[in-house]
């Protein structure tokens, strides 16, 4: 995401989500999401979904997502819809090529949202992902009242 000083247009600070990993990285991606620039939450800066396909030795392929949602619940809202699109449509048993390379090795797949979701337990967005994602924190811990 870019941040520009509004006195200084040349000025500007860069920060962001990124996927770093000991295993080795087949293949990676990356999905604009939904932007509302007539909301004050949202038009900031340019929300993204990054992806990476991360070969495990003794395990398979683990298709790792991460993105940090926008403050705006609208954004949230379109923005979980197309990561889940986003998803089932890079998971490691969907694509012929991996999934013989899995059968023949007898390894196993996992795809892994994590991020900056800005989201509470009860909203739509955090409904939405639950009927689709196992929340591994509530699988192991209660979530608290908001």
């Amino acid at each position: 995401m870019l941040y520009f000083n509004p006195q200084n247009l040349a000025q500007r600070v860069e920060e962001g989500a990124a996927i770093i990993s000991k295993c080795p990285i087949l293949s990676t991606d990356y999905l604009l999401l939904p932007r509302f620039l007539d909301d004050n939450d949202d038009r900031q800066h340019q929300r993204v979904c990054l992806h990476a396909k991360i070969l495990v030795p003794k395990y398979g392929l683990i298709d790792v997502f991460t993105t940090h949602l926008s403050l705006s619940e609208n954004a949230r809202i379109s923005s979980v819809r197309a990561l889940w699109e986003f998803i089932n449509a890079n998971s490691a048993s969907d694509e012929s090529v991996y999934g013989d390379l899995l059968k023949k090795e007898k390894m196993k797949s996992a795809s892994i949202l994590l991020g900056d979701l800005n989201s509470e337990p009860q909203s739509y967005d955090m409904k939405y992902l639950s009927k689709h994602l196992t929340d591994f924190w509530l699988v192991e811990n209660t979530e608290p009242e908001p």
